[in-house]
This record gives C-alpha cells, structure tokens and sequence, in this order.
C-alpha cells in the first residue's frame, strides 16, 4: 500500500493509520484476497482519505463497506440453534420412517427448511 502513496503528501501518522485499517480489512474472511484487490483496495483507501474522510472509524467503516461490495465473497451463514434443532428433529423422524408426518414447521421456513433437509439425512442414514 505504501507505495501508492508517493504522489501525496502524508504524515507517518496519517500514513499509519491507512495501513491500519488497509491491514485490517484485507485479513477478513469475506475480502477476495489477490495482488490485484490488494492493489485496487489500496487506490481505494488512498482516495477516501484524500477526499476529506480523515477520521479513522468513519473511514473504516466506508472503506469495509466499500471493499465487501467490491472485493467480497459470500460467506456460508451459520444456522441458529433452532435450525440445528429442527435439524436434529427431521434427522431423528427420517431414521424412524416417519416420511408421513407433516413438517411441524411453518411453510417455506428456514426451520421447515432443516426439518426437511435432517428428515432426508436421516433416511440416508439407513
């Protein structure tokens, strides 16, 4: 990042900071990490600042939602517990054949969801 900031003039301090956040944002899990986003996210972390948005968290946060639109993967969501508890039910009922009972979730849920995605797990498991 450093050497994009030979054509302005910048503090140690200020340029500290920028290396920073840049540190920060880069190591996420979400930020696609190559030379080329390194480098863009670098030019875009620069500009930012010298538009005028000096203040460090106010800068981090617009340069983190900058990056994650421009830079980001999409990240697995974990399940709630009451997922993995739904999970769980539709696991036990598919290992007992109990195919016949209706999901005791309500319709195009995200728990009727893992009740259906467990109950077929669990006739696999047979």
């Amino acid at each position: 990042m450093r050497r994009y900031l030979i054509e302005c003039v910048l503090q140690p301090e200020e340029i500290d900071n920028l290396q920073k956040i840049f540190d920060v944002i880069i190591a996420q899990p979400w930020f696609v990490l190559n030379d080329v986003n390194r480098e863009m996210f670098a030019v875009d972390l620069i500009k930012l600042y010298q538009s005028g948005i000096v203040d460090c968290n106010i800068l981090r946060d617009l340069a983190t939602s900058r990056a994650i639109r421009r830079f980001g993967r999409e990240m697995p969501r974990t399940p709630s517990e009451r997922e993995r508890e739904a999970y769980e039910q539709g696991i036990s009922a598919g290992r007992r054949h109990l195919n016949d009972r209706p999901n005791p979730y309500p319709e195009n849920s995200t728990l009727a969801a893992a009740y259906e995605n467990g109950l077929l797990d669990g006739q696999k498991l047979q």
